[in-house]
């Protein structure tokens, strides 16, 4: 009889310690289900900026190839003259 109390106690034992890891690998789930919830959200706000912020990058760009070109005009303006007077 001492033997079948002993079984049974060590299968609680087991059983606790076997609910104890699926509890934490729950927790560890739920865990990770939120990174991945906060990742797709975050996605999903950068997906909604990009289509503001695209065509205003795009403008701005454009603003500053004409301004670059314009400073490379000046530039080019600047170094005749000064191979004109040497």
């Amino acid at each position: 009889m001492k033997a079948l109390e002993l079984q049974k106690q060590a299968l609680r034992v087991e059983s606790d310690l076997n609910r104890l890891a699926l509890q934490a690998e729950l927790r560890h789930l739920r865990a990770r289900r939120g990174w991945l919830r906060l990742g797709s959200h975050a996605g999903r706000q950068v997906a909604a900026w990009g289509v503001v912020l695209t065509p205003l990058v795009g403008a701005a760009l454009a603003l500053g190839l004409r301004r670059s070109a314009r400073l490379l005009t000046a530039g080019v303006r600047v170094l005749k003259a000064t191979q004109a007077n040497a």
